[in-house]
């Protein structure tokens, strides 16, 4: 299976490189990169939730898959990492590794690292990457562009609003200064 998608991103990328060979501008490159990795991930998510067993005690997962950072904008060049975040109702290290919600971010990563990504992920609750964004002001910056990709669209509006309430509008000044000093 990694195999076809992989034949399927090189097929999609010879068209996204005679786009740019033609004169696109290199964010127009970037969003064309993003729009087909949001294709192959939504596909992906779709599928793993399908492919799930029906014993496995009753959970359903409730899960939202998020791109953040660089591809959070809709802004991915080839070879760049992908910078996803599965958004799940409860903290993360609470779920049994064999639990429905495990199990499908465990097959979206394995499917996406046999297939050549380097991805960087995490898994949180909302709390969780409130917390994270108030600790790490880089995580904040990425959580900024954070963008549903697939899954639980409550669960990820929850998400921006406690994002919005708590990381946005709280101490702008505080987080503007840190980042001018990252310039």
């Amino acid at each position: 299976r990694a195999d076809g998608i992989k034949s399927f991103i090189n097929a999609e990328d010879d068209k996204i490189m005679e786009i740019h060979n033609t004169g696109a501008s290199g964010l127009k490159v970037a969003g064309y990169r993003a729009s087909l990795i949001d294709i192959v991930l939504q596909t992906a998510f779709r599928a793993e939730l399908g492919k799930l067993p029906a014993d496995m005690g009753g959970e359903v997962p409730i899960v939202s898959l998020a791109a953040v950072g660089g591809y959070g904008r809709a802004e991915l060049n080839p070879g760049s990492d992908l910078d996803i975040l599965f958004l799940v109702t409860k903290p993360a290290n609470s779920y049994a590794k064999d639990s429905a919600t495990s199990v499908l971010i465990q097959n979206i990563l394995y499917l996406l690292w046999d297939t050549g990504f380097k991805v960087g992920h995490a898994t949180r609750s909302v709390s969780e990457c409130i917390k994270e964004a108030k600790d790490e002001q880089q995580s904040k910056t990425a959580m900024m562009d954070a963008r549903l990709l697939a899954g639980d669209e409550d669960l990820f509006t929850k998400f921006t609003k406690k994002f919005e309430s708590d990381c946005l509008q709280r101490d702008q000044q505080a987080f503007l200064d840190l980042r001018t000093e990252d310039i």
